[in-house]
């Protein structure tokens, strides 16, 4: 299986903050692993509008830092018909989330 972040995406977004300092890579991500896991966790207690609302948003979040297969689980999930299993879905999300997590707090590890 791939990385969780995607070598080149995360690569870029490494470039772009550490022309702004190094403090901020580390605020970026710390505000990641604060927001998106928690959100992730509870999308098996959202009813159908509020799941694709909040997929929406994770697939940003997930985007933003190269997590590209993350957020296009979140796109298929948003983008499912109407009156299709989520639950599997909703699965999916929750395990790449717990890869891109986990590959987070490396890049963490590395910039301390």
């Amino acid at each position: 299986m791939p990385p969780a972040l995607d070598p080149v995406a995360f690569g870029s977004l490494v470039d772009m903050l550490d022309e702004i300092g190094p403090e901020v890579f580390v605020d970026v991500l710390e505000l990641y692993l604060k927001d998106a896991p928690p959100r992730a966790r509870s999308l098996d207690r959202l009813g159908d509008t509020e799941l694709r609302r909040e997929a929406h948003g994770l697939r940003g979040s997930a985007a933003s830092i190269g997590a590209i297969r993350l957020a296009s689980l979140c796109e298929a999930l948003e983008e499912a018909p109407q009156g299709a299993a989520l639950a599997p879905r909703v699965t999916a999300i929750q395990a790449e989330m717990a890869r891109v997590v986990t590959e987070v707090r490396a890049a963490l590890a590395r910039a301390a």
